[in-house]
């Protein structure tokens, strides 16, 4: 077999005499899994290729991971025993990104989703791991999102990071931001002592913007409570201290957002049954990210602990779900950073946006039709495009199979759509070098 290393080899084990070592590792499987062995040289998966439902564990060896994103972090570009790989594509749906070539002979255990979630649901440490190795990775995109971060791999960020806000805030005229910022400067304890000058200074800023001005009250409420916020109600803001909470919309929609180059872009609006906030408490960092009511909601609160305690199987997948899709998001969205033309952007943005929807349902529906609730300035904020002359984005403004009217954003054939920007998206891989994280 030695003679085409780069040819793929995988030889099935009965699941038998494979017991032992599953065992070891308190894995005990009986239906709908396989133990694979891939010779060295082997190229295990294929980018573009679709996942059918599938998560890998690599028990021994190593693989080599293939994308146009490479990793200063070497590691990264590796898996190792013990890793876990495929949940990305198997949650979202969407074909594998990389290529997969064993380094050396590797035994991989093959399992299907519903399988994989039963086993980290009794396996509470091994599912935080590998959410926060997901989350990891994650950060380094949402890091790269913004180039003139320079503590992004830094847990104890200096505790005036959240004043750098406030500036544009005051600039965008968005004063409930900018006041919030102040507030929660003022009242948390960081890990690092404040500086008292810019403590002063800050207490004196609130003071001018509003002399009335304190956190809202829903913030107050503890574990596992359920509160109601209004239109533009803010829950948190970008680079505030993590304070052990994530979040579900339980009706209605929350904005996450974030500032780039002192402006506001959108990274994406959740809806009913998404989470929102996990990267803080996963982490332990600074929030990356700002959220605010797209509209009056419900949210209710968690933390990491009671998750675990009092969720069911189909909660832990939504949490799977939801990093996923996000990783998958950024992954495309640091991909669009390289792209100069912004009707190119704006046409794989949306096609994003499809695709995010289609994961969000159990059953992927045919249709062809897709209406979104926000307005081309909305999507133009998501492409960090909403101040461009019209004339540049003509190509797109022009396609008759796009509609923009009473705040929505209609696409009348999904195909049509696919089938563009595809031939758009490997015009601009060819043309494009590999990106370094």
């Amino acid at each position: 077999m030695k003679n085409f290393p780069k040819k793929l080899f995988i030889q099935k084990s009965e699941f038998t005499n494979q017991l032992t070592i599953l065992k070891c590792q308190n894995l005990i499987f009986m239906n709908h899994k396989s133990i694979l062995n891939v010779t060295k040289g082997s190229i295990f998966i294929m980018a573009n290729t679709p996942n059918q439902g599938y998560v890998y564990i690599l028990k021994s060896g190593e693989i080599a991971i293939d994308s146009v994103f490479q990793f200063q972090n070497k590691s990264i570009n590796f898996y190792t025993a013990g890793d876990t790989f495929g949940y990305v594509s198997a949650v979202t749906k969407n074909p594998h990104s990389s290529t997969l070539t064993a380094v050396t002979d590797c035994l991989i255990i093959k399992l299907g989703i519903d399988n994989f979630f039963d086993y980290l649901k009794k396996n509470p440490d091994t599912y935080l791991k590998i959410l926060t190795k997901l989350s990891e990775k994650l950060q380094i995109f949402i890091d790269h999102i913004d180039p003139f971060k320079t503590t992004s791999l830094v847990k104890t960020e200096e505790p005036e990071k959240i004043l750098d806000n406030v500036k544009s805030y005051i600039l965008n005229n968005q004063i409930r931001l900018a006041c919030f910022s102040l507030s929660k400067y003022i009242r948390t304890d960081f890990y690092k002592e404040k500086n008292k000058i810019k403590l002063d200074l800050a207490k004196k800023e609130l003071q001018n913007l509003d002399t009335r001005y304190s956190i809202p009250s829903y913030l107050e409420y503890t574990d596992d409570e359920e509160f109601l916020i209004k239109k533009n109600d803010i829950i948190f803001v970008e680079n505030e201290k993590e304070d052990d909470f994530f979040y579900r919309v339980q009706a209605g929609s929350v904005k996450i957002s974030k500032l780039l180059n002192g402006k506001e872009i959108i990274l994406g609006i959740c809806t009913k049954g998404e989470f929102f906030g996990e990267m803080a408490i996963l982490n332990k960092r600074f929030r990356s990210a700002t959220a605010t009511a797209f509209e009056d909601s419900k949210i209710r609160r968690f933390t990491s602990s009671s998750l675990l305690e009092k969720s069911d199987k189909d909660l832990l997948f939504e949490i799977f779900r939801l990093i996923s899709r996000r990783l998958w998001f950024a992954y495309h969205r640091v991909f669009m950073l390289k792209v100069t033309d912004p009707n190119v952007k704006l046409y794989i943005q949306l096609q994003m946006l499809i695709a995010d929807e289609i994961t969000k349902t159990e059953i992927q529906e045919i249709k062809d039709k897709y209406i979104f609730r926000f307005s081309l300035n909305e999507l133009l904020k998501m492409v960090d495009s909403d101040n461009i002359d019209s004339e540049k984005i003509s190509e797109f403004l022009g396609d008759k199979n796009l509609s923009f009217h009473n705040g929505q954003l209609v696409v009348k054939d999904k195909s049509l759509l696919n089938s563009k920007v595809d031939i758009i998206k490997k015009k601009q891989i060819r043309l494009m070098k590999q990106i370094i994280l």
